[in-house]
């Protein structure tokens, strides 16, 4: 039988949150080596993609490695047999867990009756989340979602839904799916939703997600809430020793996008174009004298070898690569 690896987390429990086009397995292959949280999310991957283009199609998206662990494998969709079937592949791959998006505001995401619209149809995304179990060989399944769709008043008829089909987890947003990223993430909503999800099932798991700007910060907000723990994204771009609390020297910042530049083209070769690293790269760039000359140039690079040779040329030899 497959282990609940939920159960084995003590403290607060942190995560990295799936951000698409940004936590590719490069990344998350920095986070791992210099600032592992309890629990790593993959980008979300289409169950009806995989139905039509096939699982061989996704193998990018669904690469890993063992340092990660544990790792979450994310999907999206709007059918559950396609669920059924993703949580085959996921236990077969070997993911420690399966996620489920009722969250993403996207507007083609949303087009299929997935992601956030899900909020909209609470026995659709119960009958999802039963797929999903049934077909994950033991995995234990989570869901990432939010507030509501577009009022607060939606909580207790959606957190009361989802928590009926006892997810391992629930990740919540501090936002309606109609805020998008409007205002601030609002951590008291999230602390009351987890306690509706409780009332219905003391054994999961709730995360709150939004907004966390330090470690500090994201233990604050768990503990004020009265949560399991937190999930960062954006604040992750640029700094994988984020969950360690470390303020990063310039030399560290030079060195570790050199690093992930030449792992991204290690792992994927010349499957994705090397200008997805670009977004990491300016995130390096920050928080020390002459960085904002050095994201020029860095911009410009057309390869990793281009972002050794500013390394090298800044003095920094010593590349863990």
């Amino acid at each position: 039988m497959v282990r609940d690896f939920w159960r084995d987390l003590k403290g607060t429990i942190t995560a990295s949150a799936p951000m698409a086009g940004v936590t590719d397995a490069a990344f998350r292959e920095m986070l791992a080596r210099y600032g592992k949280p309890d629990v790593i999310w993959t980008e979300m991957v289409s169950v009806a993609g995989i139905r039509v283009r096939g699982e061989e199609n996704f193998e990018n998206e669904m690469k890993f490695s063992f340092r990660e662990k544990p790792v979450v494998l994310q999907f999206f969709g709007a059918d559950p047999r396609d669920f059924l079937m993703c949580g085959e592949i996921a236990e077969r791959r070997g993911f420690d867990g399966m996620d489920i998006n009722m969250g993403c505001p996207d507007q083609g995401v949303e087009k299929q009756g997935a992601g956030a619209c899900l909020i909209k149809s609470p026995t659709l995304a119960r009958e999802i989340l039963s797929a999903a179990k049934e077909g994950s060989g033991g995995l234990p399944v989570s869901v990432k979602t939010r507030l509501g769709y577009s009022k607060r008043s939606e909580m207790e008829k959606w957190f009361e839904a989802i928590a009926s089909e006892a997810p391992a987890a629930i990740t919540i947003h501090g936002r309606t799916r109609s805020e998008r990223r409007k205002g601030s993430a609002d951590w008291k909503a999230v602390g009351e939703a987890g306690k509706i999800v409780k009332g219905v099932n003391k054994k999961i798991v709730i995360l709150g997600n939004g907004d966390v700007l330090s470690k500090e910060d994201g233990e604050e907000r768990t503990k004020d809430a009265g949560l399991d723990g937190y999930m960062v994204g954006r604040a992750l771009i640029g700094d994988p020793w984020f969950f360690t609390g470390k303020e990063a020297l310039r030399p560290e910042r030079i060195r570790a996008a050199a690093e992930h530049a030449v792992l991204f083209e290690k792992i994927y070769g010349e499957t994705e174009p090397f200008d997805l690293m670009k977004n990491h790269l300016a995130g390096y760039m920050g928080g020390f004298d002459g960085a904002k000359e050095l994201r020029v140039r860095m911009m410009a690079a057309k390869n990793a070898k281009d972002i050794t040779n500013i390394a090298e040329g800044e003095g920094v030899l010593d590349l863990n690569i």
